[in-house]
Order: C-alpha cells, then sequence, then structure tokens
C-alpha cells in the first residue's frame, strides 16, 4: 500500500482525521468551526450539482470536483464526530439503532422491486 494510504473503518477514520485535524489546524478544534467549515462544503456540492441541473454543466465534466468536495465534508463530519465533546459515542450503536428506525418506517417500500445499481458487479462493493 502507497505511504499514507488506508483502509479505514470508521474508528480509524475518526483517530486518522482527528489526528490530523490536530495536527494541521490546532486552533480550529470545535464543533461550530467543524459544523461551519463542513457547511462550506456541503454548499460547494450543491453548487456544482446546481451547474448540472440547470445544464450549464455535466455530471461528467464535474464529477471528480463533487467527489472531491464530498470527500471534505465526510472528513470535516469525522473530524466533528472526533472531538472531544463527542468522544464517548458510540457511533456503531447509533448506525445500528438509526437504521433499524428506518427500516421500520420505510422498510415497505422494498415491495416495490427497488434495486441499487452496483457498476462494480452484483458480487463486488467498492468499499
Amino acid at each position: 500500500m502507497a505511504q499514507g494510504k488506508m483502509n479505514l473503518n470508521l474508528s480509524d477514520m475518526i483517530y486518522a482525521c482527528a489526528t490530523d485535524s490536530v495536527k494541521w489546524f490546532p486552533q480550529a478544534q470545535s464543533p461550530a468551526f467543524m459544523a461551519l467549515a463542513m457547511a462550506g462544503e456541503v454548499g460547494e456540492v450543491c453548487n456544482l450539482i446546481k451547474k448540472v441541473e440547470r445544464g450549464s454543466k455535466t455530471l461528467d465534466e464535474v464529477k471528480m470536483l463533487v467527489s472531491e468536495e464530498m470527500v471534505d465534508v465526510l472528513i470535516y463530519l469525522i473530524n466533528m464526530m472526533g472531538l472531544p465533546e463527542f468522544r464517548d459515542v458510540n457511533w456503531e450503536s447509533i448506525w445500528n439503532e438509526k437504521r433499524d428506525f428506518n427500516q421500520a418506517r420505510f422498510g415497505e417500500q422494498d415491495k416495490h422491486d427497488f434495486h441499487v445499481h452496483n457498476p462494480y458487479g452484483d458480487s463486488e462493493r467498492p468499499y
């Protein structure tokens, strides 16, 4: 594996992001900063998608930019999850509870023969 590249689970990602964030931006370690920074990145994603929706760009033209901005959103979200104020949160438990809640709430929609498109084939997952 190349230098700096890792296969990570959520706990590893939280640790890596929090470590990098404290090292690179020690003065910017608050929930408010992380939320505002994440909102800025979401705005950048939305701006690119807006251009696709209005027809001035195609998704193919902005796909890499959108992907990079989406990762920026993820980084700020994960940074926020790793702040000291949230370190006692069991994210896996909350994830499972939320999935169960959503399954109970929306699970009936399965009867509509909904299928998630997997561009990697039915037997492969890219993640």
